[in-house]
C-alpha cells in the first residue's frame, strides 16, 4: 500500500523533496499461509529520520513592518521551508511551506529581525518516518517515476523528477521553477511508482499537491 503523502508548492519557485520509501506490513497472506516479503530491508528504528511536523512561535516579536524571512537549520536534515503572517507589528502565524526530510533531531527556526523592535521566536518539532514494522522498500534495481495530474483522469500530466537513493531507500521528487510556473494554483494528485529488480510494480507515495499562487513576479 502507498504512503500517503500530502505536499505544498510554490508557484514559479524550484521544488525539491526527499521521502522515505517504507511498507506497513512485510508479509503477505497467501491461502492461508503467511509468508514474509524479500523485498524489505530492516532498519533501526532509533535512528530512522523525518519531517517537520510542526513550527510553533514563542513569541511574536514586535516592530514588523513587513513579512520577515525564516530560516529552517540543524537537525541532520534538509529542505524544510517555511513562511510567516504578521499583524500589528507582531508574528501571528508560522506555517509550513515543505516538510523537508532526512531530519534526525528538531532543527532550529530563525525569523529575520525588524527593523526596529524585537525579533520573533519559534521552535519546531519533527515526526520520524517509520512503518510499524521498521521495514524499508529494496530500490536497488528499480525504475522510479511520477507524475502530477489536475486530476487521475486528466489527459495531460506532469512528469516529476524522481531519482532514488538505494542504500538508504531515500526518494527525492524534484520539479523545476518553469515547471511550477507553468502550473496554475490549486490542488493536484500525483502518484510515484517503482518497477522493482523482479519487475513488480509497487506505488511508493500518492497524496495531493497544493500549488501556491505567485504574487512576486519579476
Amino acid at each position: 500500500m502507498a504512503r500517503l503523502v500530502n505536499l505544498n508548492i510554490d508557484q514559479g519557485s524550484t521544488f525539491s523533496t526527499k521521502l522515505l520509501a517504507y511498507e506497513t506490513n512485510p508479509y503477505s497472506l497467501d491461502n492461508g499461509q503467511v509468508t514474509e516479503n524479500t523485498d524489505f530491508l530492516p532498519i533501526d528504528l532509533g535512528t530512522i529520520s523525518g519531517y517537520v511536523e510542526s513550527i510553533s512561535i514563542t513569541s511574536g516579536g514586535n516592530g514588523y513592518t513587513s513579512i520577515p524571512s525564516v530560516t529552517i537549520t540543524n537537525g541532520g536534515g534538509s529542505a524544510a521551508t517555511a513562511g510567516v503572517e504578521i499583524s500589528g507589528g507582531s508574528v501571528t502565524k508560522i506555517y509550513i511551506v515543505n516538510k523537508g526530510d532526512g531530519y534526525t533531531s528538531n532543527p532550529s527556526v530563525t525569523i529575520s529581525a525588524p527593523t526596529s523592535g524585537s525579533t520573533a521566536t519559534a521552535t519546531s518539532r519533527i515526526q520520524k518516518e517509520a512503518g510499524i514494522n521498521g521495514a524499508l522498500i529494496n530500490l536497488v534495481g528499480a525504475t522510479v517515476r511520477g507524475q502530477l495530474r489536475y486530476s487521475p483522469s486528466s489527459s495531460s500530466a506532469v512528469t516529476i523528477t524522481v531519482s532514488a537513493n538505494t542504500t538508504t531507500s531515500e526518494v527525492t521528487l524534484s520539479l523545476t521553477s518553469t515547471q511550477t510556473a507553468n502550473l496554475k494554483p490549486g490542488r493536484y494528485v500525483y502518484d510515484v511508482e517503482a518497477t522493482l529488480a523482479d519487475t513488480t510494480v509497487k506505488r511508493l507515495f500518492e497524496g495531493e499537491i497544493r500549488v501556491n499562487a505567485e504574487v512576486t513576479k519579476i
